[in-house]
This record gives C-alpha cells, sequence and structure tokens, in this order.
C-alpha cells in the first residue's frame, strides 16, 4: 500500500477550451487545449504480487497473479486527476518441463469512470496472451527460444492513460505473433 501528498504535482489537463490549427495545407480546424498545472494531489493505491507452485513433480504448474488500484485526487478542487489507470488485474498459468514452458495469462483493466469533469470513462477490457518458451545453450551462452501470441481475442481495448484527443485513435495492439531468441552473456 502506498499514500503521498504532493504540493505541485504536475498535471496534464484539458482546459475546455479549443485553439485553432492550421495544417501543411492551409485547413483550419479545432484542437482541445491542455494545459500543465502544478496542484496539491494525494495519490493512494496498493499493488498485490504474487505466485503459487500448484504442482511440483515431472510437470511443474505455478499460478500468479497481480492486482493494482491507483487513487488520485486533487486536493484543492477534490475532483479525480486526469489519466489514472483504473483497476487491473492479471492471471497467469505456466506449465514447465524441463527445457520447456508455457503460459496462459489474462490481464483485466476495470472500467475508469473516476475522471474528472472534461473527460470521458475508458471502458474495461480483458485480453488473453499466450506463450511458449525454450531454453538452450548456444556455444555455452545462455539462451531463451519464445513464441508469444498477444491480444488472442483482437479485443479492441484503450489505456485511460491516453490524452483523451487521441485515445481512441491509438488503441492497445491487437493480435500480435511475435518469435525470437535472447542470450545472456
Amino acid at each position: 500500500m502506498f499514500s503521498a501528498r504532493f504540493s505541485r504535482f504536475i498535471s496534464l489537463e484539458a482546459s475546455g477550451a479549443n485553439i485553432d490549427v492550421i495544417d501543411d495545407a492551409g485547413n483550419l480546424s479545432s484542437a482541445p487545449e491542455y494545459l500543465f498545472r502544478a496542484v496539491p494531489a494525494r495519490l493512494r493505491g496498493f499493488e498485490i504480487d504474487g505466485r503459487k507452485r500448484l504442482l511440483d513433480h515431472i510437470w511443474k504448474l505455478d499460478l500468479s497473479g497481480k492486482l493494482d488500484l491507483t487513487r488520485a485526487t486533487d486536493s484543492s478542487t477534490g475532483e479525480p486527476l486526469p489519466r489514472v489507470a483504473p483497476m487491473r488485474l492479471a492471471l497467469g498459468l505456466e506449465a514447465g518441463r524441463g527445457a520447456w514452458s508455457a503460459r496462459a495469462e489474462l490481464e483485466h483493466a476495470s472500467r475508469q469512470e473516476r475522471v474528472p469533469a472534461n473527460d470521458t470513462a475508458t471502458g474495461s477490457y480483458s485480453i488473453v496472451n499466450l506463450s511458449l518458451t525454450r531454453k538452450f545453450s548456444l556455444d555455452g551462452v545462455d539462451a531463451l527460444w519464445f513464441l508469444k501470441l498477444g491480444n488472442v481475442g483482437n479485443t479492441l481495448a484503450y489505456n485511460a492513460s491516453t490524452i483523451e484527443t487521441v485515445r481512441y485513435l491509438s488503441p492497445l495492439p491487437g493480435r500480435a505473433l511475435k518469435t525470437g531468441v535472447r542470450m545472456t552473456f
């Protein structure tokens, strides 16, 4: 658990006003204005992280979990600070035998409704990730081959920490397959 107070927390906030913007082609458009402000603030929260071995025979099976929550408030107005992550939960199950291991993970972020008056709530999301790894040695150097499939369901999700004007233009990554080798020298 943590609790911190700031006399001058630097916050990037929407002013509520719009500014005119002229692009390279000479077109005029309007964009929300954001201002940096130093505000008195209080941040409170917690983070819990754990791992439990469920099976330790020919196969090893581990359950892991992580839960975090932060509440950030402008002490002068009582309003929430902008772009603070909602409650997040991650649960993982990892099985391994010898040099091989496989992992399935669920990441969930709650709906972020605790936002200032000039911001909008961000929806909740749940993302499933899968991975397969194999440890090996290459000329005496420890190496790890990995294959990761992120966001298996290709879930459309948005980060509550992103400025609202670009939040819906830059979602979290969709389904992605990655492979590689990591070597430790």
